[in-house]
């Protein structure tokens, strides 16, 4: 684990030679979200929101199920005039057990970082399909320029390859990650099993 007092950057919280590290790891917790996810009567949850994979091209191979998203997520409609940073609505799942438990202890995680306070943007858990790729590209604009982005890896077979700016990294299940989402990214999975991992953004102060 690494306090975030050591880093300093124009953006937030962390130096720009890092493109990730790991910051705490929960087995018991991976192992209760895996167990959820190979309940049959889950399965419809990937269904329910369909406009990240439709409308973002890298990422058509892949699934998701959207816990706190971006107010106009759903509507499709975009002001300029609209506070893309607060404007964050909490999906009824939210509320169901598990997610609740594991959005707790993300926060917590964070909050034993040295972080006085944790504050979420959007959270979502993202299905890459098997043998896919998610291509290259770098999430910018001003959503992403105030929060930081945090991956918690649930399923991730060896045949998976994530390259930020040129690094291979090897994000190990049931671990909550910082990545630099600021440079370009991309991944492959090369297995023969759908690759699972919670994607959370949070501002920390």
């Amino acid at each position: 684990m690494i306090g975030l007092n050591m880093f300093v950057s124009p953006f937030k919280l962390f130096v720009g030679d890092l493109n990730y590290f790991k910051i705490d790891t929960n087995e018991q917790l991976g192992d209760e979200i895996r167990s959820y996810f190979q309940n049959p009567t889950t399965a419809h949850l990937w269904k329910l929101g369909t406009r990240r994979q439709t409308t973002t091209h890298a990422l058509r191979f892949t699934e998701s199920i959207h816990l706190r998203s971006l107010k106009d997520f759903y509507t499709g409609i975009t002001t300029i005039e609209s506070n893309q940073l607060t404007e964050i609505v909490e999906q009824p799942l939210v509320n169901e057990y598990i997610f609740k438990k594991t959005i707790s202890w993300f926060e917590q995680a964070l909050l034993n970082t040295g972080a006085s306070k944790v504050e979420f943007g959007r959270i979502f858990i993202s299905k890459l399909a098997a043998n896919s790729i998610i291509d290259a590209h770098v999430d910018s604009g001003k959503y992403f320029s105030y929060y930081d982005r945090f991956h918690f890896t649930v399923t991730a077979a060896d045949k998976n390859v994530f390259i930020i700016k040129d690094e291979e990294c090897i994000l190990n299940r049931d671990s909550l990650y910082w990545v630099n989402n600021h440079v370009t990214h991309w991944l492959e999975n090369r297995s023969n099993e759908d690759r699972i991992n919670f994607i959370l953004d949070a501002r920390l102060s």
